[in-house]
């Protein structure tokens, strides 16, 4: 499977990791589906209780992956409502999901990014986040927490 999403357990806590540091985990399409398989295997791990979602390097996901556009990928970010679906998936995965999920968020979550940490039970900002909505240059607030 591939590395660049990965998934480790640390006692009963399931840490899902964006692993494209030097993309500043932006998504690509490899990387939502192996974010959506390495949810269900946290959701299907008996032994995890809690799970956690965060990104390597300086940044929790800057979005979609422009580089994708007309590249081949799977996740052209001008593929419209289909492509849409494909990143409700791992936000409803995560919502829905029966234990605790906690996006820690670590820099920039854009886009893409700030959506799929906000499917998260509560968001728990380091201090260097900015959230960016695709609709505004503009940061975004940071989503409601669920109580």
């Amino acid at each position: 499977m591939s590395e660049t999403v990965r998934y480790e357990t640390d006692g009963t806590v399931g840490v899902i990791t964006l692993n494209r540091p030097d993309a500043l985990n932006a998504m690509s399409g490899e990387l939502l589906d192996t974010l959506v398989q390495r949810g269900q295997e946290a959701a299907a791990d008996e032994a995890v209780r809690c799970v956690v979602v965060t990104g390597a390097g300086r940044a929790f996901c800057s979005g979609g992956d422009l580089k994708g556009i007309g590249s081949g990928d799977e996740l052209d970010p001008l593929g419209g409502t289909a492509q849409l679906r494909r990143f409700e998936e791992i936000s409803r995965l995560l919502a829905e999901m029966p234990k605790p999920t906690i996006a820690a968020v670590n820099g920039a979550a854009a886009g893409a990014g700030s959506a799929s940490s906000t499917g998260s039970s509560p968001t728990a900002p380091c201090a260097t986040r900015r959230w960016r909505s695709r609709a505004s240059s503009q940061p975004a607030p940071p989503p409601p927490t669920r109580a």
